[in-house]
């Protein structure tokens, strides 16, 4: 799983892209596992109602993945999405093959 720097957002726009790249000649079904498991660390903030929506996406051609968070809005969250972001980036990073 690639967390570049660019993953790190300057302002709250109350989205972020999580982008999957797996290693050259993975298959569609290796990006689709590391995606689910990216998405089980994810789904206690969906419960919380931290992040209200969450698309998953894996292309099939090239074997990228990416997971597309929608933040509740600014007055529903209690932290800014850098704050969010600081927890949740070392546990995706846990994500191996």
């Amino acid at each position: 799983m690639v967390l570049p720097q660019e993953f790190t957002p300057k302002e709250d726009r109350g989205m972020m892209m999580i982008n999957i790249r797996p290693p050259e000649a993975a298959t569609a079904g290796y990006t689709d596992r590391q995606v689910r498991d990216a998405v089980e660390i994810l789904k206690p903030y969906v419960a919380s109602g931290e992040v209200q929506r969450m698309q998953e996406r894996v292309d099939g051609d090239d074997g990228d993945g990416s997971i597309r968070l929608i933040m509740a809005p600014w007055e529903e969250r209690d932290r800014h999405i850098t704050t969010f972001l600081n927890e949740v980036a070392p546990k995706l990073k846990q994500v191996t093959g």
